[in-house]
């Protein structure tokens, strides 16, 4: 039932855009010390990623820390920004719980939508999470493995190509 919220296809617009990011926000981490603590970044791309995914939010709690910018992400007050949105947009998760509620006239209770919401965001967003912090660890911990992988992405985009 979920499955379409993450299809590729649906998800392909946007890896550009997160793989820009990812890279920005590595290269400054990587600046500041030779010591790097990933998880705390890695969950916070992590959430940005499930939000894109999951409500079609545009918001980055990487950098935008201020509440006046999630409510108006949030609550979109423009008409023209909500009709830009309504235009781009795409089946998300919870569109796809909302329809078949409406379908199936109520095979999903309140309580099971937010259930449902509350697994992906907590349960997905934190297993997401560490299972990249643990291979970047044993990449760190590996290199001859590191190198191997390095090598296989190299061979497979070609130089400077990009994962898009």
């Amino acid at each position: 039932m979920l499955t379409p919220a993450f299809h590729y296809d649906i998800l392909k617009p946007d890896v550009g855009l997160l793989a820009d990011f990812v890279q920005d926000k590595w290269e400054e981490l990587i600046s500041q010390d030779s010591h790097l603590e990933v998880m705390r970044h890695i969950s916070l791309m992590t959430l940005d990623t499930l939000m894109k995914c999951a409500f079609s939010y545009e918001g980055n709690v990487q950098t935008d820390r201020s509440s006046d910018q999630d409510e108006e992400g949030i609550y979109l007050k423009d008409k023209g920004k909500l009709e830009e949105v309504r235009k781009k947009r795409h089946l998300d998760f919870l569109d796809i719980l909302l329809f078949d509620r409406m379908k199936n006239e109520s095979s999903l209770s309140d309580k099971d939508l937010y259930a449902e919401m509350d697994m992906l965001m907590f349960e997905g967003h934190d297993t997401t999470a560490s299972h990249i912090s643990w291979i970047l660890y044993a990449l760190t911990v590996h290199p001859e493995h590191q190198q191997r992988c390095r090598e296989e992405v190299q061979r497979l985009l070609g130089d400077g190509a990009s994962i898009t």
